[in-house]
């Protein structure tokens, strides 16, 4: 068995990276914060998603800019 402890992401973010792997969505009831945006730039290049078709960076950034 093998575990990944990458603990720089907060429990939303990773709720967030959880959901779209497996639908390529992001949830309408989670509110995109400027905090959540940075951890998850960082997760995408951790966890090597940054040629997903959807972008997920981009994605977050549309529903940021939306929400504001």
């Amino acid at each position: 068995m093998r575990i990944t402890d990458y603990s720089e992401l907060s429990n939303k973010s990773f709720q967030i990276f959880e959901y779209w792997i497996y639908s390529n969505q992001i949830k309408n009831e989670i509110e995109i914060t400027q905090e959540m945006i940075n951890e998850i730039q960082i997760g995408i290049d951790y966890f090597q998603l940054n040629e997903t078709n959807p972008n997920l960076f981009d994605l977050l950034i549309n529903k940021f800019n939306n929400q504001n």
